[in-house]
């Protein structure tokens, strides 16, 4: 635990000390909680409600793989080789300690900037969507942890930048178009509200369901990555 405390420490002393972190959270998690395409700052109809979410959701989950390289990119393993490995008495501790930094400095702005949005919708018309919007915010926090879990189980098993970010890009195109609640990362329009009968309307248990089958794969995905790269890197 202690070894834990102090590499959480340390990632969030190397992301605090990055600007590009601070210009992508707030573009990504405050601008686009405020403003789409489509609609004004203030939204009054439940169905722009769902395409700000739609929107910013998108951005969210193809975006996630910029934060992850903030951190964990090519040129990590190299300084892992050379430091960090040195002083590392527990390498799954390590890597567990960047996901939960990576997790808490996303889904913080995240929600921050829905419950800004929540709060000056509230003023502005003196009614939100209450529920779709806990739903949202749910349902967009798994996505983000599944998301950089898949992220960083593809940094540990391919290495080069290039590769996570196509396989990515196509792995979350895929899902994306699949339009299967089970599957679909991000949500499409039309699961979330088609024809008034959408998932952010009934609350399905098949959303639920996705949801937990999305980030159970990928967290055993991200366990199987990091056991291969230990296992990998004790027999060099």
């Amino acid at each position: 635990m202690e070894e834990l405390i102090k590499n959480l420490k340390c990632n969030i002393y190397c992301l605090k000390r990055n600007k590009i972190y601070y210009i992508y959270i707030i573009i990504v998690f405050f601008l686009l909680a405020f403003f789409d395409q489509k609609n004004n700052i203030f939204l009054t109809d439940l169905n722009d409600y769902f395409f700000r979410y739609i929107v910013q959701g998108c951005i969210i989950v193809f975006s996630l793989v910029f934060l992850v390289s903030l951190i964990i990119k090519e040129s990590f393993f190299s300084f892992f080789d050379s430091i960090i490995s040195i002083n590392l008495k527990n390498f799954k501790n390590y890597f567990l300690s960047i996901f939960l930094i990576l997790l808490i400095s996303a889904i913080i702005p995240f929600i921050l900037g829905q419950v800004i949005l929540y709060i000056s919708n509230y003023i502005h018309s003196g009614t939100v969507p209450t529920k779709h919007f806990i739903v949202n915010t749910i349902v967009v926090s798994i996505e983000i942890a599944s998301s950089i879990l898949l992220i960083m189980a593809l940094h540990l098993t391919f290495k080069k930048d290039i590769w996570v970010y196509i396989i990515y890009f196509m792995i979350v195109f895929v899902l994306m178009i699949s339009n299967n609640v089970y599957i679909s990362m991000p949500l499409s329009i039309n699961l979330l509200a088609a024809d008034g009968q959408g998932y952010y309307v009934t609350f399905g248990l098949p959303l639920w369901i996705g949801r937990i089958f999305i980030i159970s794969i990928f967290a055993m995905f991200f366990n199987y990555s990091i056991t291969r790269f230990i296992r990998k890197y004790e027999e060099q």
